[in-house]
């Protein structure tokens, strides 16, 4: 009888398949930029550059340490996932009200006008990505990280090569990366969340 494998090499397994995984992304994302930079003007995508320069400082915030804390409790109770969920939701909800409030002072600041209801509108995103916050924690927690990872890489394959190059040819411009960014995240929770219950 063959040996099960043990942890350590469960451990190298899930880094060289998340390091493939890793290089696919990058592959998938220079198609994408590749296919949709023909089909928005580069002027509108400083409108998307602004938003997530902005954005990407409030994930910063968002994730607080919540999904690192639930990796690394040595036994995770349901009732510390629950309240690692609560928190990040309640998180994502002020940020999101934050962003709603800032949104316009922020577009006049850098004079980009139309930021303002980008800015609104990507701020879903907060809320939509409590949702896979935790599911991801868990995964990593049981070594499962290159499913989470193949996750991401369908969930931004299908939004961006369907959802937003269908947007962009459609002559949306900046908006059809917008739809791109908000679907994939919904498209990522719903992954995570089927795929959490049943590894």
């Amino acid at each position: 009888m063959a040996a099960k494998p043990g942890r350590s090499d469960k451990v190298l397994s899930s880094i060289f398949m998340s390091t493939g995984l890793t290089g696919l992304s990058v592959i998938v994302d220079l198609v994408i930029m590749a296919i949709i930079s023909r089909l928005i003007p580069p002027s509108e995508f400083g409108v998307l550059a602004a938003a997530m320069f902005l954005l990407a400082v409030c994930n910063l915030l968002r994730e607080g340490g919540i999904g690192s804390a639930l990796i690394q409790f040595k036994t995770l109770e349901p009732r510390l996932i629950q309240a690692g969920f609560t928190l990040a939701m309640g998180w994502s909800i002020l940020l999101f009200v934050v962003i709603q409030i800032a949104a316009p002072w922020y577009a006049g600041f850098i004079r980009i006008p139309q930021l303002g209801d980008v800015l609104r509108v990507l701020s879903l995103i907060f809320p939509i990505q409590a949702f896979s916050l935790i599911g991801q924690a868990l995964l990593q927690r049981r070594l499962k990280s290159p499913l989470a990872a193949t996750c991401e890489l369908a969930a931004r394959a299908f939004s961006y090569l369907v959802i937003g190059v269908t947007l962009a040819y459609s002559g949306w411009g900046y908006w059809a990366l917008v739809a791109a960014w908000i679907g994939e995240a919904c498209i990522l929770s719903v992954l995570i969340s089927a795929l959490t219950k049943s590894v």
